[in-house]
């Protein structure tokens, strides 16, 4: 018996009749099942051409450790916020996700009403069979400071007691914030495809390529991080305050501090105005009300009576030259006078090691309890790196009571 097809325009129902069947089907469900059979045909694509072309892991370290020397890709590799932490960058992901290969991103919208949009990101290690998921909501509203002419939804109180406005964003807005969420759920996904020690390799290729990078060139590089977060709308004397010091006295390694603070403002990760507001809640926690002041630390530290601007120095320690204007960086980190006087120390003469154990030192003792408090402790010591460290020394064995009398 011949089959025939019977439409019913009505309700849009199919109707196929054959010898002892009788089959009807809506339209919206053909073109359901026609989705799900595509979604079906990729699936089993991707999973085919990964199990045909398997990834070596060598070839894949060499490739990746090959980007991290070079400079320009080295600067956008790595990002770090002031006491809140710091990691890879999305760059850094999508060039390891490229020497992967056999991985798939997605992100499609699974719910959206007036207020928000919920992107489900997914990461999919095709040859291992591993898949991360991470539901991202975004919300759409941004604050914003000036909100004339903006449709206002609340207003929320700032930390200093000020207001500042949530308003409906713009499609443009709403893109850019979509992209920044996405990419960063998506670089968390795939990093914890790579192998841990691979991707401690690339952190240390990463640093060794700056720092030789700032070591070869100090002066260019300053120019090129402050031309950088110009681009940003940061000036230099926006750095100068974050830095309490001028550009050409920052040591290498607070310059490959910046670049890596500018990578993170770049990348979304936090703003210029947070920067600034955690460093002077920072700095005005530690001076707490009633307590001794850093000024009168300093003299207690040097030998000098609370008060009074001169004063005995520590053992080893040489007289203190008057006139700061004629200071000068020598190659050990020590600033003289053009006679030769040493007035203090930069925290450019230690090494990383030595700068923990002088920290830690100096927070032990009260002296210093955080960076700025360091650096003005250290300008003000009346002798050298040696002296300082024998000072150091004597200072912490009379607190745990092991000087020798």
């Amino acid at each position: 018996m011949a089959s025939t097809e019977i439409t019913a325009p009505q309700v849009s129902l199919k109707v196929r009749e054959g010898f002892g069947e009788r089959e009807m089907m809506m339209q919206a469900e053909r073109s359901a099942i026609a989705q799900a059979a595509k979604a079906k045909a990729e699936v089993e694509a991707r999973y085919s051409m990964a199990m045909l072309n398997r990834r070596d892991m060598d070839d894949v370290r060499a490739r990746l450790l090959k980007d991290c020397q070079r400079p320009e890709f080295a600067k956008a590799a790595r990002y770090k916020i002031p006491n809140r932490g710091e990691g890879f960058t999305i760059r850094f992901a999508e060039s390891a996700m490229a020497h992967l290969g056999n991985m798939y991103v997605s992100a499609p919208c699974i719910v959206e009403d007036e207020y928000q949009r919920t992107i489900c990101v997914t990461v999919m290690d095709l040859e291992r069979n591993v898949t991360w998921t991470k539901d991202v909501v975004i919300l759409k509203t941004i604050e914003r400071k000036d909100h004339a002419g903006r449709e206002v939804v609340r207003f929320r109180q700032k930390a200093d007691g000020g207001t500042i406005a949530i308003v409906r964003a713009t499609d443009e807005e709403l893109l850019t914030k979509e992209n920044s969420l996405v990419s960063k759920a998506s670089r968390t996904g795939i990093e914890r495809v790579i192998p841990p020690d691979l991707k401690a390799e690339c952190l240390l290729a990463i640093n060794t390529t700056i720092a030789a990078k700032i070591k070869d060139d100090p002066d260019s590089e300053r120019k090129e991080i402050a031309d950088a977060f110009l681009k940003l709308n940061i000036l230099p004397s926006h750095l100068k305050e974050y830095l309490e010091t001028e550009l050409s006295q920052v040591a290498p390694a607070e310059l490959a501090a910046l670049r890596e603070l500018y990578t993170a403002i770049r990348e979304g990760h936090t703003t210029w105005r947070d920067v600034m507001a955690a460093k002077r809640a920072e700095d005005g926690a530690d001076e707490e009300p009633g307590s001794e002041s850093l000024k009168d630390k300093l003299k207690r530290a040097t030998g000098a009576p609370a008060g009074d601007a001169k004063g005995s120095q520590p053992t080893g320690a040489s007289t203190p030259a008057t006139d700061k204007s004629t200071e000068k960086q020598t190659n050990g980190g020590e600033s003289q006078t053009q006679s030769g006087t040493s007035t203090g120390i930069s925290i450019g003469a230690f090494n990383s090691e030595e700068f923990k154990s002088v920290q830690a030192g100096l927070k032990s003792l009260g002296h210093a309890q955080n960076r700025p408090q360091l650096e003005e402790f250290l300008g003000k010591f009346r002798g050298d790196k040696i002296a300082f460290m024998r000072w150091l020394e004597e200072e912490l064995q009379a607190k745990a009571g092991l000087k020798k009398d």
